[in-house]
């Protein structure tokens, strides 16, 4: 009992200045705190209606921005394309094949490397290709799933025998600038 009489006393007493509340002060406190809690609670709405319009407002620039660089950045693609193709054209018209220039990059011609073309075997209906695998399996390898073997048909094709639904990707001049970074 006597603890509860000191837990009552201690909610009677200002924790800040240390000043003894009477229990009448206290019922007042309490009345002014709740008929300020619809002020509370308006203060908050618009706090949060704030940060809607800001969350809002970042999605709009964000979006805009991102035209903006998508803008410039093809532009730049344009740019980039128009110099490459100029620089290629007249590194053939001189017969260049390499050209470097130490600290900016270099300027290269390649040729890429020879692929499988697998479109036609691609197209085939489940139930052809089945077929075309059982009757020639050492084209193909068996993983998870069963897929060609570009290795084996790409040397088949390699000898100039036809591979049915396959057929070379041949080499084709490729032009690069690398930058040296």
């Amino acid at each position: 009992m006597n603890q509860n009489a000191q837990m009552v006393d201690e909610s009677l007493v200002d924790l800040e200045t240390g000043e003894v509340l009477d229990a009448l002060s206290t019922a007042l406190a309490d009345k002014a705190v709740i008929e300020d809690m619809p002020r509370y609670a308006r203060a908050l709405r618009t706090i949060e209606a704030r940060m809607d319009v800001i969350r809002k407002y970042r999605a709009e620039e964000t979006e805009r921005i991102q035209a903006i660089c998508d803008q410039k950045t093809d532009k730049f693609e344009d740019s980039k394309r128009i110099l490459t193709n100029t620089v290629e054209g007249l590194m053939k018209a001189t017969g260049k094949e390499q050209l470097d220039y130490p600290g900016i990059g270099a300027f290269k011609f390649g040729l890429s490397r020879e692929s499988v073309n697998t479109d036609k075997y691609d197209a085939l209906p489940d139930d052809e290709k089945d077929i075309f695998q059982s009757t020639n399996c050492g084209w193909f390898r068996k993983k998870t799933y069963i897929t060609p073997d570009k290795k084996k048909i790409k040397a088949t094709l390699d000898t100039g025998e036809a591979v049915p639904g396959f057929s070379l990707n041949r080499r084709h001049e490729t032009f690069t600038f690398k930058v040296e970074k």
